[in-house]
């Protein structure tokens, strides 16, 4: 007891010596917010327990990390015509506009270029056709023999007329048809045939046939005769003898039209003896020629060799 009594003591006595620490807050001391209050108290409680505080260094770090990152970003951006979008969009755009530009120019380079060989092809092929076809002319003109006619005693001078098929190929449905008439000076103008001379068919009484002709050969016609005595007048020019025709065919190539070939020639001059004249035929200047050389209201016949109705008038034969 006595030895508690003397610690009570010396506790008492000690705690007399020590000075008092003063409570009061000065008022010029800042206010301490609750979030220190608790920092410092751990502080308090625990002197080792260290506190991150923001480094200088690295903040700046950060705030030039974020500029970097705004400037990268507004460098992937474009503007244009108002609108702001990336730039890689921009760039999509551009070559979906060059892909779609480029297949534009190929299509119209590949169509050009097919046109052009469909041109081809056809000029080759019609080239083809005109080089093989079936082309019909009037090759010559022969002087026959002497026949008498046995109802009226008259002498005639008969003329073959030949046709020649220059092309490859045969003839479809070829139809001719040849007049001659002897025309007296008067009936003329200044020597030829009047203006509104049509170049009509004459009746010989028979209907002309179809025929064929095949390629690189002629074929003679029926011949005519010419009365010694109108060779004899042509002989002293008292008249002219002219001798026209036509030519109608096919060929044998699909889709193609058909064809005419018209000719007509003039007695240039006839050397007697009339019983074995010698005549001179010479071109006309007008009825010779061929297809779109024919105006179509010539045309005879049509495809086939079908007769266009209604058939032109004819005149007789002399």
């Amino acid at each position: 007891m006595i030895l508690v009594i003397g610690v009570d003591c010396a506790s008492s006595q000690e705690s007399a010596d020590r000075p008092k620490i003063e409570t009061k807050q000065k008022a010029d001391r800042p206010i301490t917010t609750d979030g220190q209050a608790r920092t410092k108290a751990g502080e308090a409680k625990n002197p080792n327990l260290l506190v991150a505080q923001p480094h200088p260094e690295a903040a700046q770090t950060d705030a030039s990390e974020d500029a970097r990152k705004r400037g990268q970003e507004a460098s992937e951006y474009w503007v244009i015509l108002g609108r702001r979008a990336k730039a890689t969009d921009w760039l999509l755009v551009l070559f979906t506009g060059l892909l779609v530009a480029g297949n534009t120019l190929l299509w119209l380079t590949t169509r050009k270029a097919a046109n052009a060989a469909k041109l081809s092809a056809e000029i080759a092929e019609k080239a083809l056709i005109d080089l093989e076809r079936a082309v019909v002319v009037l090759k010559e003109i022969h002087r026959g023999d002497l026949v008498k006619d046995p109802k009226t005693g008259e002498d005639y001078a008969m003329i073959n007329v030949e046709i020649e098929n220059g092309g490859s190929t045969r003839t479809r449905h070829l139809i001719v048809h040849v007049a001659f008439k002897v025309f007296p000076l008067g009936e003329l103008t200044e020597g030829n045939l009047p203006v509104d001379f049509d170049y009509p068919d004459v009746d010989t009484g028979n209907e002309p046939a179809s025929f064929v002709i095949g390629p690189k050969a002629t074929n003679k016609l029926a011949p005519f005769g010419i009365p010694l005595g109108a060779l004899e007048r042509m002989g002293k020019e008292e008249a002219r003898g002219y001798m026209w025709g036509w030519v109608e065919y096919d060929d044998i190539f699909a889709g193609t039209p058909r064809h005419r070939t018209e000719f007509c020639v003039w007695a240039r001059k006839v050397t007697p003896p009339y019983s074995a004249a010698r005549i001179e035929w010479a071109a006309y200047k007008h009825h010779n020629g061929m297809d779109e050389e024919c105006p179509p209201e010539r045309f005879r016949t049509t495809k086939g060799g079908v007769w266009i109705e209604p058939r032109r008038s004819r005149i007789p034969a002399t």
